[in-house]
């Protein structure tokens, strides 16, 4: 069984690890190849603005990916275990030595550096020529410059914030912040298990627990005012990775190895499926079906009989049957689809899926290498957490991937 000290424990892990690379070089590569035309000016008829794309952390963007991979530059960085956001030819990304760097996105050239002082919580969310971040505790506005507009402290900051409209939501250990964007100022709270909530119809879904039995629940995302709750009676903790929202229904992984689908209006549960493995990363999205990257909890100790390798599920989002699954055989996967093209990101690289039949299309190594094979502390296969599983942000014909190896890297078209 999946507990709150087993997350607690494992959160902890990774903070010893990563505390002990903070920092990195500045050294960025030149370019190999081009995002667009006009001699190399980077093309953004799409972004990717927030973690898993949107507010309803679908992952799934109309962009197109490449189809024949080429690397087009690296910039070494401290370690990076949060997906980039991508607005308007500029990446955004945070690593775990606090630094918020602004890339040019056809050439990974530094544009700005900003040191938030505690190491980056999850993907910036980007807006309106605003930039937010949150390090372990403190919220922070930046202009499209990189100066700080405000910062506010909230307590332990566990995942990425989400704006909607006028409103940042930011999820801290046991609180969701509702913050005016323009000053910090906070507008409600409620109790909250962690993680980012998925924003749909006017409604945060999220999670909390109470009396030892956790809830997932909707709140009025103008209030903070329950709309519905759902009681989870499974085996151990509800969910381990934040929900998303898509074809009339909310989606998660549980504690108990299975996928749930929840009605979004009413919190009814419409399907449940029998993962077999721990999801921890926020389900994918499609218009009829639901992508999930399911892995070991331990994948260091063969002992717990559960194997070393992620799978990757297709299930339909209307009644949670299985369309395809592929073992993969490496570890951390996270999934985004852009067309008809999932692209899985694991911790060695990446890899091309069709999205119909979970056919491998290709296969790319990390340039940054396997993060326990180089010269920092880690010397074992790591507890695969979300924190581990961020995704490729795709943007009009390229992907852009963070490296808890030390970096970032962007991948085009050959």
């Amino acid at each position: 069984m999946v507990t709150d000290h087993t997350i607690s424990t494992i959160e902890t892990n990774l903070t010893r690890r990563t505390a002990l690379r903070m920092g990195g070089g500045a050294l960025a590569a030149g370019l190999a190849g081009c995002l667009g035309a006009n001699g190399g000016a980077f093309q953004h008829e799409h972004d990717w603005p927030t973690f898993a794309h949107d507010a309803a952390n679908t992952g799934h963007t109309r962009a197109q990916g490449p189809g024949d991979p080429e690397l087009l530059w690296t910039k070494e960085t401290g370690i990076v275990t949060t997906t980039p956001a991508v607005v308007e030819g500029v990446v955004y990304v945070g690593d775990v030595g606090g630094t918020v760097y602004a890339l040019d996105a056809a050439s990974g050239d530094e544009e700005w550096t900003y040191d938030v002082g505690e190491p980056v919580q999850g993907t910036s969310a980007v807006d309106d020529g605003a930039i937010y971040a949150c390090g372990q505790n403190t919220a922070f506005r930046l202009s499209s410059d990189g100066s700080e507009e405000w910062s506010v402290e909230l307590g332990v900051i566990t995942h990425p914030p989400t704006i909607v409209g006028d409103t940042l939501f930011v999820p801290t250990h046991g609180t969701l912040y509702a913050l005016d964007p323009e000053s910090g100022e906070e507008r409600w709270s409620a109790p909250n298990r962690s993680y980012a909530p998925a924003i749909a119809d006017a409604a945060a879904l999220t999670f909390r627990s109470e009396d030892d039995t956790d809830y997932a629940v909707a709140l009025d995302a103008e209030t903070g005012e329950e709309s519905w709750t759902y009681e989870w009676e499974g085996g151990g903790t509800l969910s381990l990775v934040s929900p998303s929202t898509g074809a009339g229904s909310v989606f998660f992984g549980t504690g108990g190895r299975e996928v749930l689908a929840l009605d979004t209006e009413t919190g009814e549960e419409a399907w449940r499926a029998d993962a077999g493995r721990f999801a921890l990363q926020s389900p994918v999205v499609g218009d009829e079906t639901v992508y999930l990257g399911i892995e070991p909890m331990y994948p260091h100790d063969p002992m717990r009989g559960e194997g070393t390798g992620s799978s990757v599920l297709a299930l339909n989002a209307q009644t949670g049957d299985l369309s395809w699954r592929l073992d993969t055989g490496a570890l951390g996967t996270a999934g985004s689809l852009a067309d008809e093209t999932l692209y899985t990101r694991t911790l060695g690289g990446l890899s091309a899926l069709d999205a119909g039949t979970g056919e491998t299309q290709w296969e790319f190594d990390a340039p940054f290498g396997l993060p326990w094979d180089g010269d920092g502390p880690m010397d074992d296969p790591p507890q695969v957490t979300e924190e581990y599983t961020s995704q490729p942000a795709v943007v009009d014909g390229a992907l852009f991937v963070g490296s808890p190896a030390g970096g970032i890297y962007a991948v085009g078209e050959a």
